[in-house]
């Protein structure tokens, strides 16, 4: 299993959140550990960052360590090189839709629109995942 986690809209407030720590650390610690192949965090900010330090130090050293924060300027090419094309190509327009502010209406509305983007995943997964 692969994460990709996009920070955008997340606000320091809600990161120190117990609620918050508690979930992510269920999440990486008890839901997933041996399933998970990498974590990638993409617009984060300093906040998200260094709650990630302190939190990663009750994590198992093995899945702390599958745990990326993807710079913006590596992010296209993180995308590329990981996933097969359309699924790098998805994540890359979920991604800038994400981080449009102030974000469009129909980007709010996701499940209304009839956009060519489908915010359910890539043309792949749709057609395996989610369709018969």
């Amino acid at each position: 299993v692969a994460v990709v986690v996009d920070c955008s809209g997340l606000q320091p407030k809600a990161i120190l959140k117990p609620t918050m720590l508690v979930k992510a650390h269920q999440t990486l610690t008890l839901l997933y550990p041996q399933t998970i192949s990498s974590v990638l965090l993409f617009n984060y900010s300093p906040e998200v960052r260094n709650t990630w330090k302190q939190l990663r130090t009750y994590l198992d050293a093995d899945l702390a360590g599958k745990v990326k924060f993807v710079a913006v300027q590596n992010a296209s090419k993180t995308l590329t090189t990981t996933y097969p094309a359309d699924v790098g190509q998805w994540l890359k327009e979920e991604l800038a839709a994400n981080k449009a502010q102030p974000m469009p209406d129909a980007q709010k509305r996701f499940w209304m629109s009839s956009s060519p983007h489908d915010p359910r995943g890539a043309p792949s997964f749709v057609e395996q995942f989610l369709t018969e």
